[in-house]
């Protein structure tokens, strides 16, 4: 499991959510980690956390080839159930649950897929039909969204590695939060209007994204995310009323 923060250095809040990556692999530090978590219950009312794509010991799909490489199965199986049964611990795998927050309810979706960007990507998927049919199963109805990756143009990096499907289906959902991470570099956080000013923006993001991916079909452009090395293209600001700021990758 991951170690970005030590548990001392989280805040006290309720709940608590984890957008970033938990682990690599099954692992006695792995479970360790997780019992960690679990003993937070007496801080936070709720710990809701997601996959990520190095967490491919939470992913079935990547049992074929890892167990066979580390003769783990059982203990990827195992794994995975202690995610879901571990006391105080939600796991959010494309579900939702939902929270008490003072004299309100808040339904919380998460997901923990991302663009993939090679074959040893955990909850990976492709743009096109399989990002629609991912988004698509998200409720319209949910107050907080959990992502491990992030929408096109948004904390996204340099590189601008996030979801265009994603970015749409906000527009639908325009949840009252939406946590995420993935591009480590990129944390902060953004406030978004929904107004003509962001369409203006989201529109400038999609259609250079649909250049690279056209450009790229043709053999004219290689997308930075694929480049070995070599210089990013220009990036495109936010307006002025969504500029991030440091933070924890959340908008």
């Amino acid at each position: 499991m991951k170690n970005h923060i030590t548990t001392e250095q989280l805040p006290i809040s309720s709940p608590l959510d984890l957008a970033k990556p938990q682990s690599a692999k099954p692992s006695q530090s792995a479970t360790v980690r997780l019992e960690e978590l679990s003993t937070l219950s007496t801080q936070y009312s709720r710990i809701i956390i997601i996959g990520g794509n190095h967490d491919r010991a939470l992913d079935p799909s990547c049992d074929e080839r890892d167990a066979t490489l580390y003769n783990d199965l059982d203990a990827r199986i195992a794994y995975r159930e202690a995610f879901d049964n571990t006391l105080g611990v939600t796991y959010l795998c494309n579900n939702s649950t939902i929270v008490r927050a003072g004299d309100r309810m808040l339904r919380i979706w998460g997901s923990p897929g991302s663009i993939a960007t090679s074959r040893q990507t955990a909850f990976g998927y492709t743009a096109g039909s399989m990002a629609e049919e991912l988004w698509e199963q998200t409720p319209k109805d949910i107050d907080i969204l959990i992502t491990h990756g992030p929408p096109l143009g948004y904390l996204d990096g340099d590189n601008n590695l996030g979801c265009c499907t994603l970015l749409a289906a906000l527009w639908q959902i325009r949840p009252l939060l939406h946590v995420f991470g993935h591009v480590h570099q990129s944390r902060g956080r953004c406030v978004l209007k929904y107004n003509s000013n962001q369409a203006e923006y989201d529109t400038m993001m999609l259609s250079r994204k649909k250049r690279e991916e056209i450009d790229a079909e043709e053999v004219k452009y290689t997308p930075p995310h694929l480049r070995a090395a070599g210089e990013s293209s220009g990036a495109i600001s936010m307006p002025e009323q969504m500029t991030k700021s440091g933070g924890e990758g959340l908008y």
